[in-house]
């Protein structure tokens, strides 16, 4: 009876499919109801004419279309659960959340400055891996950077840059935003190093993912009044900017937006982020 349990359970299983694809297509239909409605913040976006095209972004019009799915989602779900986040969590709480996140994070950092053999940057980012996980209490406290051992970020995309990929055409993913084809696929060796996603127990992995979008999103809040004019526009040209500067070790000359803008603006873990 082992051998054919599956199908003894195929009824339920064709349920449970039926129900996941009613409900992407309810929430997408709904998305587009909410980005011609009035009230979307997308909406006084569609007056931007598409007759230019971004050389970098000859996918605008699929883009934009994901664009209005993920800010759909992000208004419905994720933003008001990181506002309820920085207001209920305790700072020590929040803080501690993003830097147990940001050290799991250095192990493809080490991995990819390994491969690109930047040799300082493999001895720092495992001095601050160990130091963090150790006396950091599995990297809830940042002891290292008081230490010298200053964060850095490396990860595939960058790595498949350092031997000649180019980037290739900007996109946005769905739910997980901003991207190019060479990042996008950076993103699956990046997975498998991550220790995160080493966690066998499901139960345990999908709500530590769970916990570090929901922290990421609520650091990303500030940053959201600096964005001007159309918001796909900005993100876009901001994402580019930074993954251009994160490729050349900084050695960028800042041409993006007005006299006025500047990335100082940011904190160095928020431009991270984008």
């Amino acid at each position: 009876m082992g051998r054919y349990s599956w199908w003894a359970k195929a009824p339920q299983r064709l349920s449970i499919f039926q129900i996941i694809v009613l409900s992407v297509w309810v929430f997408t239909q709904a998305e587009l109801a909410y980005a011609n409605s009035e009230d979307s913040p997308m909406s006084e976006q569609k007056a931007v004419s598409l007759q230019t095209v971004h050389p970098a972004d000859p996918w605008e019009k699929w883009n934009r279309s994901m664009f209005r799915f993920n800010d759909f989602a992000d208004h419905w779900v994720l933003h008001p659960i990181a506002v309820g986040w920085n207001t209920l969590m305790p700072e020590i709480l929040d803080v501690g959340t993003t830097n147990f996140f940001e050290n799991l994070e250095m192990v493809p950092t080490v991995a990819n400055s390994l491969f690109q053999f930047k040799l300082k940057n493999v001895a720092v980012g495992s001095g601050r891996f160990v130091l963090n996980s150790t006396l950091g209490l599995l990297g809830f406290f940042d002891v290292a950077t008081g230490w010298g051992f200053e964060r850095q970020t490396e990860d595939f995309g960058q790595t498949l840059a350092h031997y000649g990929a180019k980037s290739g055409p900007y996109m946005v993913l769905p739910l997980l935003g901003p991207s190019t084809v060479r990042d996008s696929i950076g993103l699956v060796p990046d997975i498998y190093l991550s220790p995160l996603y080493s966690v066998k127990q499901e139960k345990i992995l999908w709500g530590l993912t769970a916990l570090k979008l929901i922290d990421l999103r609520a650091d990303l809040l500030d940053v959201e009044a600096l964005i001007t004019g159309d918001r796909y526009t900005f993100i876009r040209d901001a994402y580019l900017q930074r993954r251009a500067a994160q490729v050349a070790d900084g050695a960028v000359e800042d041409t993006f937006g007005d006299d006025d803008f500047s990335f100082d603006d940011f904190e160095e873990d928020e431009l991270d982020d984008l």
